[in-house]
């Protein structure tokens, strides 16, 4: 069975050590095997997203926000890719039984070193015991070891599993449901993306969407607008169709690693038509993440989220980027 963010973790985690450990020694410290992993992630994240993703993580292969940022987008990528995923386990499990073998090959050359050390003692002590004070040509020789004998210290590179510090997120179905929007048309408690939601028109979009971050931490289908003290744009809002929905849950509401570290939004949602009494209402102050969970009334048939800025100054030009973090509805089912 696959477990694509499990397999992300043990990726990650093994090419951290292994380029880590390469840049120490500058270079010298090459794994033909670890390379082929490597080479599958590259292939696997291929579009240009990704890629630059990849690439930091590659610059900086030990900072801890780059191995979460590339695990979470190498386990979604690995559940789009079961082809690919195949491969990359194949190469993982080829690096780890690689590794295995040359730790055994290491004790066996550190145990036949000893053994020789051992004999060599004992030889000499046994010539001093059997010796004579005429140095009698009986004298047992030393026991000297094989001239190719060489002790050799291996320093493998694990790929076992680190703890992962990534957000878990839930795996919406809802693409695959013949009325988007219509949570009857999905088994009961599906969660779905409100990127995968309707909205008023066909370009509804007033927020950007896709993969952001909230103060470091990578967030999927995501939601965000910039916003500014010094013009019009201290507010935004996105609004999307739905029904047959019983809950909101939003995973981290935010600012992202762009913004004016100073200033605080405060993130509403409002059903329906009803602008003035939010079902839900949290401030982020500068450098906090808030969370979102509110239940929908029965009869919801919209969502608006909207995002203000809670400090708006003209006399100076502040910006940030408000972020909704992987926001979901929960389907209430037939």
């Amino acid at each position: 069975m696959r477990n694509s963010e499990a397999l992300a973790g043990k990726v990650v985690s093994a090419l951290s050590q292994y380029l880590s450990h390469q840049a120490k020694t500058g270079g010298s410290a090459f794994r033909q095997d670890l390379e082929m992993v490597r080479g599958e992630v590259e292939i696997i994240l291929s579009d240009p997203f990704h890629a630059e993703a990849f690439a930091r993580f590659l610059d900086h292969p030990g900072d801890a926000t780059e191995m979460a940022t590339l695990r979470l987008y190498l386990a979604r990528a690995l559940e789009k890719n079961p082809a690919g995923y195949d491969r990359l386990e194949a190469s993982l499990g080829g690096s780890m039984h690689t590794g295995r073998n040359k730790r055994r090959r290491g004790f066996l050359i550190a145990a036949t070193v000893v053994g020789l050390v051992v004999a060599v003692g004992l030889g000499y002590l046994l010539a001093r015991t059997t010796g004579t004070d005429s140095a009698s040509p009986s004298s047992a020789p030393p026991v000297v070891p094989p001239a190719n004998t060489v002790q050799t210290t291996v320093q493998p590179i694990t790929s076992g599993s680190e703890e992962s510090t990534t957000p878990s997120f839930p795996s919406s179905s809802a693409t695959a449901s013949a009325a988007p929007g219509d949570g009857s048309a999905i088994s009961k408690g599906t969660p779905v993306f409100l990127t995968e939601l309707p909205r008023p028109s066909s370009s509804g979009w007033e927020y950007e969407h896709g993969d952001h971050d909230v103060q470091l931490t990578p967030y999927p289908n995501s939601l965000w607008h910039g916003l500014n003290t010094c013009g019009s744009n201290a507010s935004k809002e996105q609004q999307f169709r739905l029904k047959n929905f019983d809950h909101l849950e939003v995973k981290a509401a935010g600012t992202d690693s762009t913004s004016d570290p100073g200033l605080g939004v405060k993130f509403e949602v409002f059903a329906n038509d009803n602008e003035v009494n939010p079902l839900s209402s949290v401030v982020a102050g500068p450098g906090e993440t808030k969370t979102v969970s509110v239940d929908l009334p029965a009869n919801t048939f919209s969502l608006t989220l909207k995002a203000s800025l809670t400090t708006v100054d003209k006399s100076k030009c502040r910006t940030v980027n408000a972020v909704w973090g992987a926001p979901y509805v929960v389907a209430a089912g037939s």
